[in-house]
């Protein structure tokens, strides 16, 4: 994906208010989507998804998971207890 796709997701990714201050996406089975956002009050927070199933306008298959900076998984700043990765699929 070109980084003018990465540019497009700023208008629809991420929780009201938090700003996205940057983004690299691979989408491809094994790329990565690594993100950077910041909350209203200033908080960073990293996140990533790893894609392992890729069915254009049918199916999306990918692991999410808080990051840090260099992409290592990390859990969430507030919730101790969370799960360090969640498999998600989407369909049409």
């Amino acid at each position: 994906m070109e980084s003018v796709d990465a540019k497009q997701l700023k208008h629809w990714w991420g929780p009201k208010g938090f700003e996205i201050v940057s983004t690299k996406v691979d989408l491809r089975p094994g790329g990565v989507f690594h993100y950077h956002l910041r909350s209203p009050d200033g908080q960073d927070m990293w996140g990533k998804f790893i894609y392992r199933e890729i069915v254009p306008q049918k199916r999306l298959v990918f692991v999410v998971s808080f990051s840090d900076e260099a992409g290592g998984v990390t859990r969430h700043l507030l919730h101790e207890k969370s799960p360090l990765t969640i498999l998600s699929t989407v369909t049409s």
